[in-house]
């Protein structure tokens, strides 16, 4: 009798210092008894299964519209970087440079040609100071040999207003009708330069809109799938397993 006790007693002791190891596991000491007269010991257990949590998928930070939209009008492709987008970011960049490349070089271009032709009518045609002068007078010397043609011709159309005075700064007269042909062509040039200048500006303000509504876009997009996300781990954090409960009772006699 007294070596049964002695079991009883030593078992409860180890059942005692194992009762955290149960807590932490999810099982539950639910009675436990002993009886030494009797010579009995009743341990009962109880517990959960519990499924493994489901894993968050990661969410992609929302982006605000506002900033994103002035980001990309300042500078087109910013907006679409700082929301993660480099490979369109990268795209719009390649083309904001290439239009001020375009823009530099045609605005070159036209100053360089028109620098060349108002020479070349100082020289060939006795145009005085015709970087001073209106580019309609230098459509003008390109069109008529010299300022007596031109002078004839408004009579004829009775423009008495677009006469120009004969001894005036305004005169002109051509050596030769292909210098006078040569120089026409350069002023057609020049402004062919001039106009694809102002073309090349238009398409930039247009990237840099493109850009900023393009912004927009990929920011709502991306808000979008943020929200869808944060939706999907509400689901997959609260849709857990049904838990099985369970119990085991020991009963020993000595």
């Amino acid at each position: 009798m007294m070596f049964t006790q002695k079991i009883s007693v030593w078992l409860l002791c180890g059942l005692l210092i194992s009762a955290p190891v149960f807590a932490d596991s999810g099982v539950q000491i639910e009675s436990m008894q002993t009886t030494a007269a009797k010579g009995q010991f009743c341990l009962a257990l109880s517990g959960d299964e519990q499924d493994p949590a489901p894993t968050a998928k990661t969410v992609e930070k929302s982006v605000p519209k506002n900033t994103i939209f002035f980001k990309s009008m300042v500078l087109p492709g910013w907006g679409q970087y700082s929301a993660g987008r480099k490979g369109r970011a990268l795209s719009y960049v390649l083309i904001e440079a290439s239009l001020w490349g375009s823009f530099a070089g045609c605005h070159f271009l036209e100053n360089q040609t028109v620098e060349d032709y108002q020479t070349f009518a100082a020289t060939h045609a006795l145009v005085l100071q015709p970087a001073d002068k209106s580019h309609r007078y230098l459509v003008n010397i390109g069109n008529y040999a010299d300022v007596y043609s031109y002078n004839a011709a408004k009579l004829q159309q009775r423009s008495l207003d677009e006469v120009y005075a004969e001894d005036s700064n305004y005169f002109w007269q051509w050596d030769n009708l292909d210098n006078q042909q040569k120089f026409e062509d350069m002023r057609i040039r020049g402004d062919n330069y001039g106009y694809a200048s102002q073309f090349i500006v238009g398409a930039i303000v247009a990237n840099h809109l493109i850009s900023a509504i393009d912004a927009i876009w990929v920011a709502h997009k991306i808000n979008r799938q943020h929200e869808l996300s944060q939706l999907e781990n509400r689901v997959r954090l609260t849709a857990l397993a049904d838990r099985q409960s369970w119990k085991m009772v020991l009963s020993k006699s000595f």
